[in-house]
């Protein structure tokens, strides 16, 4: 018995990493990119319990601090990554409504690939980011994608001045906290909107970002009021009373406290070791 119950937990929480993740940890609402998918029948008779680790741990966090140019030229060895069908990208670039004056026309279609909740690009690219640190360089499938999300962020960023935003979201799952500081793993919408009640109570969260940005004007579902936070951002905890969130039956306050970049020019470096010790 207690093996058939191992497996089941083993299936279950993989289930909840892969189809869930979105649920929890990118809330927002009228799409159906935040639905979450029915569970396994035999997980609802297994306590299951996130930890947060689970989402940064393996995650492919790469923020490009001192290599953009490089970056720029070496996305073009993976262009065969914009032909993915999913991505439709010619299509979704003649899609770009508003343009802006420091974001290429690669970057704002990036934006809204990401943001199309019908191609489900958005599900595989995170599951791909939070599990592809061993593959980054390599195997990993989304190098031109992750770039161009990580760039238009930071241009944003730059524009409106480093300006800080406080997001919300919603979820219908457990978490326990282990650690006093968190990453989320993936580039993470939020909402402006706190009251996408649809979308879960059991655990909340209200997020005070200092690298995150509104993308509103660029997403492909602008109703969604979406922040788009950078996986290399890091948050701790704090004691703080969400009235917003009060019908919640726990609520995590984050506060960002900085970066933390594992694989910071991670791709340009080992192209330079290859280059010189290759």
């Amino acid at each position: 018995m207690s093996k058939k119950i191992n497996k089941c937990r083993s299936v279950c929480v993989s289930f909840i990493l892969q189809s869930f993740f979105f649920s929890i940890l990118q809330f927002c609402a009228l799409s159906s990119r935040w639905r979450a998918r029915q569970l396994p029948a035999c997980c609802s008779n297994v306590n299951l319990i996130l930890h947060f680790t689970q989402f940064y741990k393996n995650s492919v966090d790469d923020m490009y601090s001192d290599c953009k140019d490089e970056m720029t030229e070496k996305i073009k060895e993976f262009s065969k990554e914009l032909k993915q069908k999913d991505y439709d990208w010619e299509n979704e670039k003649k899609q770009i409504i508003k343009y802006h004056p420091f974001l290429t026309p690669d970057e704002l279609t990036a934006l809204r690939v990401y943001t199309k909740n019908e191609n489900g690009v958005y599900r595989k690219f995170n599951i791909a980011t939070r599990t592809g640190k061993s593959e980054y360089g390599d195997s990993f499938e989304y190098h031109t994608l992750h770039f161009l999300l990580a760039s238009a962020i930071q241009k944003l960023k730059k524009d409106d001045k480093n300006k800080n935003y406080i997001t919300y979201r919603r979820t219908t799952s457990t978490f326990e906290k282990k650690e006093e500081k968190i990453r989320l793993g993936s580039f993470t919408s939020s909402s402006l909107n706190p009251d996408f009640k649809d979308y879960g109570n059991e655990t909340c969260f209200k997020i005070t970002t200092n690298y995150g940005a509104d993308i509103i004007k660029y997403s492909a579902h602008p109703e969604e009021e979406e922040v788009l936070i950078p996986p290399y951002e890091e948050f701790k905890f704090v004691e703080e009373e969400v009235k917003a969130l009060s019908d919640c039956k726990t609520v995590y306050v984050l506060k960002s406290t900085g970066t933390k970049s594992n694989l910071d020019c991670n791709l340009v470096k080992k192209n330079s070791l290859f280059c010189c010790f290759g």
